[in-house]
């Protein structure tokens, strides 16, 4: 919250392993190599991606916070799988450097990670910026873009490809000043006077047009399968 409401890219229920995590998975094979070890951070606000590991016979998943990621001993995961985590850090002022650097050491030369990613930089028609005009001056103070992800990583080590996917999702004026009144992500960064503005605003349009009126808005969501590269005579 308050950019995503429901994923496209979460797998329907049953499904066996989240397409992000099979591609990781056949990119590894194809180079090689011999997935043991696979983590994925999980927070309790977001599903657990699934993760069939029956056709690699001696990989095993687990789950970890965010938390505990520190915990995991260095170069000893093959494939990490993390959604959001990046974003985490921002809102909360932390430097999303740390994690990178921290995802590093964990790395095994040649393991994986498949990272899903808000970048609210690249979606400047989402109706928070509408209503709350100085959140977008945050965003862009604080936050990433695409190419800023990209050479992050490239700049770590990490061999990278990133794919964006842009969605359209209406809201109604209703759910909006619902999300809007938990002050979730750059809301919580904005000042009294300029988040009160904001909700005015919503709360004029209620009355205008009717809580059930759809308010365009769209956002992304950025995959990255990043690789620590095997150093020659490994």
């Amino acid at each position: 919250m308050p950019f995503v409401l429901d994923s496209p890219l979460e797998p329907d229920e049953g499904k066996r392993i989240a397409p992000g995590v099979s591609h990781a998975l056949a990119e590894q094979r194809q180079t090689g190599i011999a997935v043991e070890k696979v983590y994925q951070i999980i927070t309790p606000e977001r599903p657990v991606l699934p993760v069939d590991l029956r056709r690699w016979s001696k990989a095993s998943h687990e789950t970890i916070s965010p938390q505990e990621l520190i915990d995991i001993p260095q170069e000893n995961m093959d494939l990490l799988i993390t959604q959001y985590q990046l974003w985490d850090h921002m809102v909360a002022n932390q430097l999303p450097e740390e994690l990178i650097a921290q995802v590093w050491e964990r790395m095994k030369p040649g393991g994986m990670w498949y990272l899903s990613e808000l970048l609210p930089q690249d979606m400047p028609a989402h109706w928070v910026y509408r209503y709350f005009p100085s959140s977008w001056e945050w965003v862009k103070a604080y936050t990433w873009h695409l190419y800023m992800l990209f050479n992050r990583l490239q700049n770590q080590g990490f061999l990278t490809g990133v794919k964006r996917h842009m969605f359209y999702q209406p809201i109604s004026l209703r759910i909006a000043v619902d999300i809007a009144s938990s002050r979730p992500g750059p809301l919580a960064h904005l000042s009294d006077a300029q988040y009160n503005v904001g909700m005015a605003a919503l709360e004029r349009e209620i009355e205008e047009k009717g809580g059930d009126f759809n308010l365009g808005s769209e956002f992304n969501i950025v995959e990255a399968w990043s690789q620590k590269p095997v150093e020659e005579g490994e």
